[in-house]
C-alpha cells in the first residue's frame, strides 16, 4: 500500500499540534499552581481570641465595649453569661516596593490595645495583654474585671 507524502505531513502536523496543546495546558496548570501558592503565602494570619464574659451582677445594665477605637458590643440590657469573642490577628503581607520584596506586619487588637467597658457614667479601662479570658462584673455599681491567665 502506497502512502502519500501529504499524509505524512498531516500526521506530523497533528502530532505537533497535540504536543503544543499539551505543553500549553501544562504551562497554564503550573503557572496557576505557583501563582496560588505564592498568593497564599502573601497573607498569613495568626489568630488569638479574647473572650469577654459578663457576671450575673451585670444583668439588665446598659453596656458598651470598645476595643481600641472599635465598638465591639453595645447593649441596653446585658444577659448574664453572655460572651463576646474578639479575634486578635497579626497580618503579614508581602509587597514589592522599590524593586524589593518587603513583608509588612499589621496587628489588629494587639497586646498593647486598650479595652473600655462603659456602664452608664462609669468606665473600666484596662489592657488585657495576653490574657484571653476577661470576666466583667459590677461591684457596688462600679465595673471590675478579672482575668484567667494562660497557664
Amino acid at each position: 500500500m502506497k502512502v502519500n507524502r501529504s499524509s505524512h505531513s498531516n500526521l506530523r502536523f497533528l502530532y505537533g499540534s497535540v504536543f503544543f496543546f499539551a505543553m500549553l495546558v501544562l504551562t497554564m496548570v503550573l503557572f496557576t499552581y505557583y501563582a496560588m501558592n505564592e498568593a497564599s503565602k502573601k497573607m498569613e494570619s495568626q489568630i488569638f481570641a479574647y473572650t469577654i464574659s459578663f457576671d450575673a451582677g451585670t444583668a439588665g445594665a446598659a453596656c458598651e465595649i470598645i476595643f481600641d477605637d472599635s465598638l465591639i458590643y453595645s447593649s441596653q440590657s446585658i444577659t448574664p453569661g453572655n460572651t463576646i469573642t474578639v479575634n486578635r490577628r497579626t497580618l503579614r503581607d508581602t509587597v514589592v516596593a522599590e524593586g524589593k520584596r518587603k513583608t509588612i506586619e499589621r496587628t489588629i487588637f494587639s497586646q498593647e490595645s486598650i479595652l473600655h467597658a462603659i456602664f452608664g457614667n462609669d468606665t473600666l479601662t484596662l489592657r488585657p495583654g495576653s490574657n484571653p479570658d476577661i470576666n466583667i462584673s459590677l461591684h457596688k455599681g462600679k465595673p471590675k474585671a478579672t482575668f484567667r491567665s494562660i497557664p
